[in-house]
């Protein structure tokens, strides 16, 4: 891969060099391109980028013209279904793992702004998601033994005394706080569309729209209340506000750049990686405005970082100059970094992660229409260096930066320890679905009429990736084989994280359905919810009914929480035996539901004593 981009990085800035030598002729326009409707228009820097030092054309994808015209409609549109189905997904769902603790904490903080709890995230989302809470006049009390504040209690703790003090209407508290994050997700589709429209034109911004809209790992993500989505809005603003700001510098435009990167700060500790990024915009992209001398743009970046950093000050009411509570976030995050976490990559567990776990999430997680999009737009790139001429220096610039954009997340991420799930790099989505979307370039007005006809079948099929819905934080691709393959391929996070306690709590009702004993992998207490506390056997089956979240099925070590108090510790594969038995019904695809009768379980046990006795054969 690093030979690649040298490649493409000496591309450039050959291509660069050269267009900056050559001058612009008396009389002759700043920007030669191709409108959206595909005539060749003339004038001052387009709304595509172009600059008067890259005087390169960009083709843009036509439409026909009320596609055109109605473009902002259609984007709008699509989102609201992503918006909608979000809606639902955050009614359906039980809390997820760490939701647990995100949104009560968030309660907490307004009413005691005491960061000390889990201070590995910053407050800011769990600020924002529990504002209705707030403003509706939900509090939490901690419980005396517990001896806050001169002790701090974990973040599982201030989860459960928020779930005891609100058993009524727990559900109702996380739909609200759920709702709060939903417009976060459409405004980064909103984002997303319009850069890729200056870009790319008309076709390609639509085409983005439906990519983040279509994409079940978004829609999943942008429905909880989590780090992930927000870190994801947050990075991808700062730097479509950079770009902003190095095509035209101005006070204005450096001030809003700031202050966004400082907001991007609050919503996760990572959103830092989008430094690099931002370095990458002045580097790649040329001006469209007026020149503006280094001195100025200097002193502009030192106005964007005062603004980042007094949003940083005011959000931890720091009176120093550095806001410290931010600073000790990373100190914790650093401790939680070194411990390891089970890794399931490919049916195989490991203790140090994998150095393609997050090759392999994409491959399998990623709809098959995004892939063939990529594909597409690589080719676009391939033939752009194959050209060799100045034209195209302008677009292998910007993939360039998008390739920079996907890598600051997902090199370090692949390094980590800690994989537990495609969400660490969501913040690559936007930058990965911007590079796609050139993918409409291809739809050009000398292009065969099959080739249209292929290329409508794709953008049409788009929408087919949500056809599981609402289980789309455990969706696989046709490559994985569904959500049924999926759980032979990756775990954690990726599959099941607690999402499913409610539509098994209505299963059994609505099958009257009794005695099931459950291992469930989510800090709910499911005995609050109305559903049983007793656990399966370990190691070895017994008849009867048991309902068994698929992390435990694949093996996950980890722990179940007893009604008593306290947690009991599930080793590796304890529940792996259920691999053996076909389950009765798939609850979300993330709880399997087995009926074991006694001939099941002897039929087990007789197959576990010959591969046993085989094992000693072979030993001898």
């Amino acid at each position: 891969m690093s030979s690649g981009v040298g490649i493409l990085w000496e591309k450039v800035i050959r291509l660069s060099k050269r267009d900056r030598g050559e001058k612009r002729k008396a009389g002759q326009p700043l920007v030669t391109g191709v409108a959206p409707t595909g005539k060749v228009t003339s004038g001052p820097p387009s709304s595509s980028g172009e600059s008067s030092r890259a005087n390169a054309t960009v083709v843009k994808s036509p439409l026909p013209g009320i596609l055109g015209r109605w473009f902002w409609p259609i984007v709008v549109a699509m989102l609201l279904v992503q918006a909608g189905l979000a809606v639902d997904v955050a009614w359906e769902w039980s809390p997820t793992h760490d939701e647990y603790w995100h949104l009560p904490l968030g309660v907490f903080y307004w009413q005691t702004a005491d960061w000390r709890i889990d201070p590995i995230n910053p407050p800011l989302v769990r600020l924002w998601a529990s504002l209705p809470l707030v403003l509706s006049g939900t509090t939490i009390e901690l419980p005396p033994e517990l001896g806050w504040p001169d002790n701090v209690p974990t973040a599982e703790q201030v989860g459960d005394a928020f779930h005891e003090q609100h058993k009524g209407s727990y559900r109702g508290q996380f739909f609200f706080g759920r709702l709060m994050m939903i417009p976060l997700a459409s405004l980064t589709g909103l984002i997303l569309a319009g850069w890729s429209r200056r870009w790319y034109g008309d076709a390609s911004g639509l085409l983005v729209a439906a990519l983040w809209a279509c994409c079940p790992t978004v829609l999943a993500h942008g429905a909880l209340v989590a780090h992930d989505l927000p870190a994801t809005l947050g990075s991808f603003a700062t730097v479509a506000a950079c770009v902003a700001w190095r095509m035209n510098p101005t006070w204005r435009r450096a001030l809003a750049w700031g202050v966004i990167l400082g907001l991007a700060l609050l919503t996760k500790l990572t959103a830092v990686f989008v430094l690099p990024v931002c370095g990458a915009v002045w580097l790649l992209l040329p001006r469209e405005g007026p020149p503006v001398g280094w001195p100025v743009v200097l002193r502009q970046m030192l106005i964007g970082l005062g603004a980042a950093w007094v949003v940083l000050t005011l959000q931890f009411g720091s009176a120093g100059l550095l806001p410290m509570p931010y600073l000790a976030e990373w100190a914790a995050l650093r401790e939680v970094l070194g411990v390891r976490h089970p890794v399931f990559l490919n049916g195989e567990w490991g203790s140090e992660g994998f150095r393609t776990y997050y090759l392999w999430a994409l491959w399998w997680k990623l709809p098959t229409g995004m892939w063939i999009c990529l594909a597409l737009a690589a080719a676009m790139v391939v033939k752009a260096l194959i050209a060799k001429d100045q034209e195209n220096s302008l677009l292998l610039r910007r993939s360039l930066l998008l390739a920079i954009g996907v890598l600051v997340f997902f090199v370090p991420a692949s390094f980590s320890g800690n994989q537990l799930g495609i969400r660490y790099i969501l913040p690559a989505f936007p930058f990965l679905m911007l590079f796609a979307s050139q993918a409409a370039g291809w739809w050009r007005p000398d292009a065969s009429r099959g080739a249209k006809i292929l290329l409508a079948i794709l953008f049409a099929s788009l929408p087919l990736s949500l056809r599981h819905h609402p289980n789309h934080l455990a969706y696989f691709n046709g490559l994985a084989g569904g959500p049924a393959g999926g759980i032979h391929l990756l775990a954690d996070s990726n599959l099941d994280w607690g999402q499913d306690l409610y539509r098994l709590r209505s299963y059994l009702k609505l099958h009257h359905i009794e005695g099931v004993k459950l291992a469930y992998f989510g800090s709910v207490r499911p005995w609050l919810e109305g559903l049983p506390s007793e656990l399966p056997p370990g190691h070895s089956p017994e008849p009867g009914w048991y309902a068994l979240s698929a992390n435990f099925v694949q093996g996950r070590p980890h722990a179940l929480r007893l009604e008593g108090g306290g947690h009991r510790a599930v080793n590796l594969d304890e529940f792996g035996y259920f691999r053996f038995f076909e389950p009765v019904a798939r609850i979300g695809d993330s709880i399997l539901l087995y009926h074991l009768s006694q001939e099941d379980v002897d039929r087990y046990l007789k197959l576990r004593e010959e591969l046993l006795a085989d094992e000693e054969l072979s030993v001898r």
